[in-house]
């Protein structure tokens, strides 16, 4: 896996539910800001939000600090007409923090996810095209499953998709950070 030697300037992972994706993506994010810090990163990932150690929803945070609601809990009285298997989806937030960071000129943009959740919205939906069509680098996580658009965004030439499996998140991202240290 060549990253700079390639045509991609994108870089996907790609990966099985709870192989360690957002944690890749945090990690990375965290280290860019030490070994980087003259670089604008933007963008945005989602994580779970525990009760008593049980999963009760999903939120949004921004690279900038923004937090808030992606998903929650079905409730009877769910005003929200988006669902993925047991939790109500609130595109709201999304829309109204983490669109916005795509837009933002970046040396790089996080994106974690382009999941079921996120793509409910059209507005996120565009700002990603938007996103990988003008801006310089983007790294991001995309599910392993495929729909007409994830296999759209998949088949990119600008794009490179790489597997995270347990066995390799070590290398992976010795990899990426090796390729964001020599980026200028």
């Amino acid at each position: 896996m060549d990253w700079l030697s390639s045509m991609s300037k994108h870089l996907f992972i790609t990966g099985r539910p709870g192989v360690g994706k957002t944690t890749l993506i945090k990690k990375i994010v965290m280290t860019l800001k030490s070994i980087k810090s003259e670089w604008i990163l933007t963008g945005f990932w989602t994580s779970e939000v525990l009760n008593r150690g049980r999963r009760v929803g999903f939120d949004i945070y921004t690279i900038s600090g923004q937090q808030g609601t992606l998903a929650r809990l079905n409730v009877n009285q769910s005003r929200s007409k988006y669902h993925v298997g047991k939790y109500s989806v609130d595109i709201i937030d999304l829309e109204n923090i983490g669109v916005p960071s795509l837009y933002k000129k970046a040396d790089l943009v996080i994106i974690d996810e382009l999941g079921k959740m996120e793509l409910f919205s059209a507005k996120f939906r565009q700002a990603l095209i938007h996103t990988l069509d003008n801006q310089q680098r983007v790294l991001a996580t995309i599910p392993i499953y495929e729909n007409i658009f994830l296999v759209s965004v998949k088949r990119r030439p600008d794009i490179q998709l790489l597997e995270l499996t347990r066995s390799n998140r070590k290398e992976l991202f010795d990899e990426i950070m090796s390729i964001m240290r020599d980026e200028h």
